[in-house]
Order: structure tokens, then C-alpha cells, then sequence
């Protein structure tokens, strides 16, 4: 019998609403830098560098004006998949609905978590089948849903299985679960692993009340409670309050429709070993914590411009647009089109298994740019990488992105792409 060793994680509880404040957040943007008005930063022997570093308060603060890759040095990813699984019509272990998530192993097998079927199904390193783990139901091993697979230390898998987390080593024999009393809101992020566990789950009235709601059309900001618990949903305790969501509610014939918007920050973050790393997307920086919450270190990249342009808007309104993100846009055109004057920085954040971060720059609903800046580990600004159309990012390795995308006929596909590093 495996012991089960306490492991420690983020889970987010007692959402509540604040009004958005008067200066609007600046992020989401693929804009050209612009010059800073700050000095060059300089060597010891006064020579002017692209990145300055420095102690403040006990906080490590590094910024770079100028990326450090140029025309020739930079990493590059394949533009076909080294594997792809998934198909159409076939076998039942290669039709997916609902992909909640994958992982690499070291032997190159992929594992896959299919929400539809609430399995784990694994591939060899070639994308054969070669066996399944769980199903639907409420006890060990089953899953009620599944809202994300995610590492957990090096030999755990920890599976967001709604009501409860599941726990797996990376074999797939289940060990243990575990059931959190407050909501599993987002994120639920295993210290001293590199995984991430979300499920976004927002309520409550907030500042405005238990009967109260914020006025239609006005653009506010959710906030959200972090609490640090242990793998056995104990020794909880608190480490910070975020904005979660930038929102708008919209009433349409008596009835409220709640909206996050489009065009605002949200608070997205990812483990970095014992730390986590966090952004709002105001800008070009993240910002690592420790497990007790303390600021050990904030990175910065290049001054952009950020503004939300007239061309910008005009392409969104002209987007062909379905689903969803048509939904929004209908909400928004009811509530008079209120925006920001910034769009944000990124809106996802990953971080690779070599503990670089990768931040997912904004695009407009309708836009299919998948262009992703990167941080190093020490905290410099990289670069930026363009990755394959429509890929979704499970994970990045040594070697590898794997993520989830469609093929033409709107098949959902597991992928794996070779990632070069000059």
C-alpha cells in the first residue's frame, strides 16, 4: 500500500465582487513595443544592457527592455505534429469528447483524460492505444466528471473530478482521494509539482450586497480567496485575495446575464516547483509566489502599447463569429459595447517543465494568432513564439508542446510537437 504523503494546495474559495476601479486594466495585446521612458539599464561597467535586475523589500525585480532572442537565435516549433491521436470514425479508444487534459510521461506515452467517458486513456509514444483506467460513477477510481488532469509531484497525477481529487501515480494505479469542503473554485495547484488543477466556479454578491447586483453595463472585477490546504483537504490556511474576472451583467427582458468580458484582465496562474506563478495580464509581467504567499520575485518585459485601438474593434465587429463567442458579442452590442481602453497582455500561462514561462498573448475573439512570449527562469524576457493554429497547451517539456486542437472536420485531436531550443 502506497503511504500517502501530505502535499500542499492552492484552492480558491469565497468569491466575492468589487467595482471596477477608474484607470482600466491594461493586457491582452500582441502591440508593437514601445519605447520606456525609464533609463537604459547598465553593466558595472556603466555599458548599456537589455535587462536590469535588482533586490527590492527582499523582492527579486527583473525587467528587460529589449527580448533576448533576435532574427536567428530562438526556439521554433515544427508546424506538423510529431503525433497526433484522435479520429472520426475508428476504435472507440481514439474518439474524444471533451478533452480535459493530457500528459507526457518519461517513456513518451501520453496519457489522456476524455470527459465524455470520464477515462484516462494512454497511447505509446506513438499514439497506439494500449489501455484505460476509470469510468463514471462516485467511488474509488470513478469520476463524477473530470475537469482537468494535472502533475503533482513527479510520480502524481491528481484529477479534478469535480466533487472531489482524485490521485493516481503516473502508471495510473489509483492510490487515494480527497474531498475539499469549501468550493473547488480555481486554481487548485499542487505545491512542489508542476501541475495545475482548475475549475472555475464564482457566487455571491460581495460589495453590493446579498440582494444587491452591480449596475447593468458597468464593468466590475471578481475577486477570489486563495487558501493553502494539504492533499487531505486540511491544514488549510489563507494566502491571498486576486482579481479573478473582469465582468459585465447585461439584463435582456427581465432576465440578467452575467458576462465576462472579452476585452478585460483575468487572473491566470501555474506551479513553479515549491512556487506559483501569477499574472493578471495588465501588463507584461508575472509576479512568483512562495507557498506562504510572500512575493519573492517580479519579472517584466518589454513597455508595449497596450490601447485598444478603433481597428481593433472594427475587427471584432466584423469577426464571423459563432457559438459563444457570438453569444458575447450580442451581450455586449444589448449593453451599448463598453470596453476598456487597454486590451490585455496574455491570457494564459503555462509553466514548462524547465521552469521557463510561456504567456499566451491576447487575441480577439475571431483572431486565430497563437502567439505565445516567454520568460526564462531567471525571470529575463525570452521572446515570442507563434505555435501551430487552434492548439490548445496541455504542457510543455524539454522537447515537446503537447495540447489538444481540431482537425478540419471539428475532430478533437491530442497533438504533440516537436519544440527546438537554439
Amino acid at each position: 500500500m502506497t503511504r500517502a504523503w501530505p502535499i500542499v494546495a492552492i484552492v480558491s474559495v469565497m468569491s466575492c465582487r468589487s467595482p471596477r476601479a477608474s484607470t482600466p486594466p491594461v493586457a491582452r495585446g500582441a502591440n508593437p513595443p514601445v519605447q520606456s521612458s525609464a533609463p537604459a539599464a547598465r553593466d558595472s561597467a556603466g555599458v548599456p544592457t537589455s535587462v536590469s535586475s535588482r533586490d527590492s523589500a527582499g523582492i527579486r525585480i527583473v525587467e528587460t527592455s529589449i527580448p533576448a532572442w533576435d532574427g536567428t537565435s530562438r526556439w521554433k516549433v515544427d508546424a506538423a505534429p510529431a503525433v497526433s491521436i484522435g479520429e472520426a470514425d475508428g476504435p472507440e479508444p481514439y474518439l474524444f469528447s471533451r478533452i480535459a487534459g493530457a500528459v507526457r510521461r518519461d517513456d513518451g506515452s501520453i496519457v489522456v483524460a476524455d470527459g465524455a467517458t470520464r477515462q484516462l486513456r494512454v497511447f505509446d509514444s506513438a499514439g497506439h492505444f494500449s489501455g484505460a483506467k476509470g469510468r463514471r460513477g462516485q467511488g474509488p477510481a470513478e469520476f463524477a466528471g473530470i475537469g482537468r488532469i494535472a502533475r503533482c509531484r513527479p510520480d502524481e497525477l491528481w484529477i479534478d473530478a469535480r466533487t472531489r481529487v482524485s490521485v493516481w501515480s503516473m502508471e495510473l494505479e489509483y492510490r487515494r482521494e480527497f474531498v475539499v469542503t469549501d468550493n473547488i473554485m480555481w486554481p487548485l495547484v499542487c505545491f512542489g509539482g508542476t501541475g495545475l488543477l482548475v475549475m472555475r466556479d464564482i457566487g455571491g454578491k460581495g460589495d453590493f450586497g446579498d440582494d444587491a447586483a452591480p449596475p447593468e453595463g458597468t464593468i466590475y472585477v471578481d475577486t477570489l480567496k486563495l487558501m493553502v490546504v494539504d492533499s487531505f483537504g486540511k491544514g488549510r490556511h489563507d494566502l491571498r485575495t486576486i482579481p479573478l474576472y473582469s465582468r459585465l451583467d447585461v439584463v435582456i427582458k427581465g432576465t440578467r446575464y452575467g458576462l465576462v468580458h472579452p476585452f478585460a484582465p483575468v487572473t491566470v496562474l501555474a506551479a513553479a516547483g515549491p512556487n506559483v506563478v501569477m499574472g493578471s495580464g495588465e501588463r507584461l509581467e508575472v509576479l512568483t509566489y512562495s507557498g506562504s504567499g510572500k512575493l519573492l520575485r517580479i519579472a517584466r518585459g518589454p513597455v508595449e502599447n497596450l490601447a485598444l485601438t478603433s481597428t481593433v474593434r472594427r475587427d471584432y465587429q466584423a469577426a464571423e463569429l459563432s457559438g459563444e463567442p457570438k453569444q458575447e458579442r450580442e451581450l455586449l452590442e444589448q449593453a451599448g459595447n463598453p470596453m476598456p481602453k487597454t486590451i490585455p497582455a496574455y491570457t494564459e500561462l503555462v509553466v514548462d517543465r524547465d521552469g521557463n514561462i510561456w504567456t499566451k498573448r491576447f487575441s480577439p475573439p475571431g483572431s486565430l494568432e497563437n502567439r505565445w512570449g516567454v520568460f526564462g527562469g531567471d525571470g529575463e524576457f525570452l521572446g515570442h513564439m507563434v505555435l501551430p493554429t487552434g492548439l490548445h497547451v496541455f504542457e510543455i517539456g524539454a522537447d515537446y508542446i503537447l495540447g489538444s486542437a481540431q482537425d478540419s472536420l471539428s475532430v478533437e485531436q491530442v497533438r504533440l510537437y516537436r519544440l527546438h531550443r537554439y
